[in-house]
């Protein structure tokens, strides 16, 4: 867990550094109702995702499939 916090925080300073305005970072972004997208990029715009990030720990079949599944249904 610790690892994905890390993570997930260098992602959203490094993304802040490169111009990105914190209005447009989506955290823990819904998607349809059962699922949370870690980070998402919105479109000031259109207000829709144009970047998705979800930072898993762990590398087995059973995580990539569930993060399969949360991107399949935010797109």
């Amino acid at each position: 867990m610790e690892l994905e916090k890390n993570t997930f925080e260098a992602l959203v300073n490094y993304l802040k550094s490169h111009g990105y305005p914190e209005s447009s970072l989506a955290i823990e972004y819904k998607a349809g109702k059962r699922y949370r997208i870690d980070l998402a990029i919105i479109d000031p715009e259109t207000n829709i995702p144009i970047q998705i990030f979800e930072i898993k720990s762990k590398d087995n079949r059973s995580i990539r499939e569930f993060g399969k599944r949360q991107f399949r249904v935010a797109i």
